[in-house]
């Protein structure tokens, strides 16, 4: 959603981005989010966590320390990792490749 919303931004100002490019050799907005850690990102949608792993219990994001990804602390990869294995997956630990498929 966020990627769209820039998107459009750039394309409403007449800009022309990758995306929308037709050669995607010419334009002039790249867009792209950086984050510090991709699990940080997985902690915002923990529906989608339990989607692709439905063992995950649903009360995971209701529990105060995953409420806003981007503060936890000790490592958001060392907690999605507990958070799979203790679920059942993962268990010789997690990769984050694999992961983030």
């Amino acid at each position: 959603m966020l990627k769209e919303k820039l998107e459009n931004i750039a394309q409403q100002t007449g800009l022309i981005t990758k995306t929308i490019s037709e050669d995607k050799k010419t334009f002039q907005v790249l867009n792209r989010i950086a984050i510090e850690e991709l699990e940080a990102w997985f902690f915002g949608d923990i529906q989608a966590i339990v989607s692709a792993y439905p063992k995950v219990s649903t009360n995971v994001g209701q529990q105060a320390k995953y409420r806003k990804p981007d503060e936890i602390t000790g490592g958001t990869w060392e907690h999605l990792e507990k958070i799979l294995q203790k679920a059942g997956y993962h268990r010789g630990g997690l990769e984050k490749v694999k992961a983030a498929r």
